[in-house]
């Protein structure tokens, strides 16, 4: 899906904090306070790129300048959906929004279940200069033999923050029944964790999918 009108704040990563001129050199302070200033330079980077996630988050909930695309049996290179008309057979669904610029900001993807007992979505999160700094992968299913009530789904969600080397720097990982009731993971039985890559790149991304510029 692709927003024309929209507008992505840039997702800045902050470096260890300054030092002003008047102010003794960085390796002048003592241990502690260095210790102490770089982990408070690292949270408020963790919180910026949580911050641009909740902003993009906001942005895609507009769907007038959505793109879709499909990926059918048979076929490599994705199928643009225009209006309502579906192919008969999808494996795949791929929603795709861009900022003004016309750079990917937000990839959603969306497998087909059959059977319906499971959903999953698969969500990257790319800044200004294409990088992912954001990956969520949401998963409902039934037959999890967690649950209090029988027949009922299982609700999981896991959520990566990157750094600009494509590491880890922080995670979010909550599972859950219908009615908002932690589940325990051993307890629970994992039929639908298909494999699935994640890409570090809105380029990388669109290679993957075939799809050109």
């Amino acid at each position: 899906m692709i927003t024309r009108n929209l507008s992505i704040i840039a997702v800045a990563f902050l470096t260890y904090l300054g030092v002003a001129c008047n102010q003794p050199a960085k390796n002048q302070l003592k241990p502690k306070a260095v210790k102490k200033a770089e982990v408070h330079s690292k949270t408020e980077a963790f919180d910026n790129v949580k911050l641009a996630k909740q902003h993009i988050d906001s942005l895609t909930k507009d769907t007038s300048g959505l793109i879709v695309l499909v990926k059918v049996p048979g076929k490599d290179k994705l199928v643009l959906v225009k209006g309502k008309n579906y192919p008969e057979q999808i494996e795949t669904t791929y929603n795709l929004y861009k900022n003004k610029a016309g750079k990917i900001i937000y990839t959603v993807e969306v497998p087909f279940s059959e059977s319906g007992d499971w959903f999953i979505v698969y969500k990257s999160y790319f800044d200004i200069t294409g990088k992912l700094f954001a990956f969520t992968r949401e998963a409902n299913f039934f037959n999890s033999e967690c649950t209090p009530e029988e027949g009922d789904v299982a609700h999981e969600l896991l959520t990566k923050y990157y750094n600009k080397d494509f590491k880890v720097v922080d995670s979010v990982y909550k599972l859950k029944d219908s009615k908002g009731k932690d589940l325990k993971k051993p307890n629970c039985a994992f039929n639908y964790n298909y494999p699935y890559k994640i890409a570090k790149t809105a380029d990388e991304w669109l290679k993957a999918n075939h799809l050109g510029h």
